[in-house]
């Protein structure tokens, strides 16, 4: 069985981001081909194993949420903090 890691309870959750997917008919593999990354970058950014800006707009736009309410810890509260920076791959 797969094991998730620990995601921040404030954030969506990985597996609703990919429900989400589904529902807008966009694939994983859809994305990574849009940014020219590796499909595997897109599963570990939804995972939460890698913080990538550029990746996390992209699936935001495709399923119409606005970034910030995916994952506000990083996009709302590390602004105050400066916990979290986002990566651009």
């Amino acid at each position: 069985m797969k094991q998730y890691p620990k995601y921040n309870a404030i954030d969506m959750a990985p597996v609703e981001i990919r429900i989400r997917l589904i529902r807008a008919e966009v694939s994983q593999s859809d994305i990574a081909r849009r940014l020219e990354v590796h499909p595997s970058l897109v599963c570990r950014v939804i995972d939460g194993l890698i913080v990538s800006d550029r990746v996390r707009r992209a699936i935001a736009e495709a399923i119409q949420t606005d970034v910030k309410a995916m994952w506000p810890s990083t996009y709302l509260y590390s602004q105050q903090k400066n916990k979290k920076t986002a990566v651009n791959f």
